[in-house]
């Protein structure tokens, strides 16, 4: 009797034991499978696109160059000035917003958000880096098909 109400005991203090323990369904920080987008994929996605700021440089100067060698002064040379001034605007546009992105850029405070809050926010700069891909992409291919 003496040994049952030991095994007892400790299987009550095991269960003690086993209840102080933290939730394993409650996560304090998430794990990269809940999340979705984590830091390291939305900065290889700034990444990739950085690496497409020169090609919006280029493209703006060519499209300038050609802009300038345009005679004007018959009503097909002013439309075509007319789209070359477009497609360079765009290729600017898209250059600003892409600048405008990365000084508004902040790390997330990890200590004040929940982890709820924290994924929301990588998923939110995921998407906003999908729109700017989107509109650095449109303005490459639009001035790239006036070669």
């Amino acid at each position: 009797m003496k040994q049952l109400l030991s095994v007892f005991r400790r299987l009550f203090l095991l269960a003690l034991l086993t209840a102080c323990q933290p939730d394993s369904t409650s996560h304090t920080t998430p794990d990269a499978a809940s999340i979705g987008p984590t830091r390291a994929s939305v900065m290889q996605h700034h990444d990739s696109l950085m690496s497409r700021m020169d090609a919006l440089s280029t493209e703006r100067q060519r499209l300038q160059q050609q802009l300038a060698t345009l005679d004007t002064t018959s009503t097909t040379s002013r439309g075509a000035a007319r789209m070359l001034r477009r497609r360079a605007n765009a290729l600017l546009q898209a250059d600003a917003a892409m600048m405008d992105w990365m000084h508004r850029y902040k790390e997330p405070d990890t200590i004040r958000l929940s982890a709820h809050q924290y994924a929301d926010f990588w998923v939110d700069q995921a998407q906003q880096l999908t729109q700017l891909d989107r509109q650095i992409t449109t303005a490459l291919d639009s001035a790239q098909r006036l070669r």
